[in-house]
């Protein structure tokens, strides 16, 4: 969305802030929504499979161990997928954002037919460095575009 749209524009740049704390703000906040939606996602999934053990009288007992791995592999995640952000920040393209987005997870599941945990993803070594590729992107993108001037549409 535009911020001149509501005209809030110049009310933002009013206050002594520096465009790359601004930047820094939409990135850390679409960084702790994502990880907030992903990880309570992935805690919907745990709870309906606990109820299903139950209903079914078997034993599924999710220990703590699990629950750090999940944090360690959600917030892995939501770094990757800061890519699809970045770069439809860089074009000023929501379109953009959304089909790299779809390629992204296209290229993250890469599952198999008849196999659900053939992917790349699972991989602790790769989701560390494809975090670290992506904040690396991440870092340059927003360096590069706070030294861009701002114009209004």
């Amino acid at each position: 969305m535009n911020l001149n749209e509501k005209n809030n524009f110049f009310q933002l740049f009013s206050y002594p802030i520096s465009k790359i704390k601004l930047l820094l703000g939409k990135i850390l906040s679409v960084i702790l929504i994502a990880f907030i939606a992903h990880f309570s996602a992935h805690l919907v999934i745990q709870l309906f499979i606990r109820f299903m053990a139950v209903v079914t009288e078997s034993s599924y007992i999710p220990i703590a161990s699990q629950l750090i791995n999940l944090a360690g592999i959600t917030f892995a995640t939501v770094l990757i997928g800061l890519l699809p952000f970045v770069l439809g920040m860089i074009k000023h393209s929501t379109a953009i954002t959304m089909l790299s987005g779809l390629g992204l997870a296209a290229l993250l599941s890469n599952v198999s037919p008849g196999s659900l945990s053939n992917n790349i993803a699972d991989n602790l070594f790769f989701l560390i460095f494809a975090s670290f590729i992506s904040l690396m992107i991440t870092s340059f993108s927003i360096f590069n575009i706070s030294r861009q001037d701002i114009s209004i549409k």
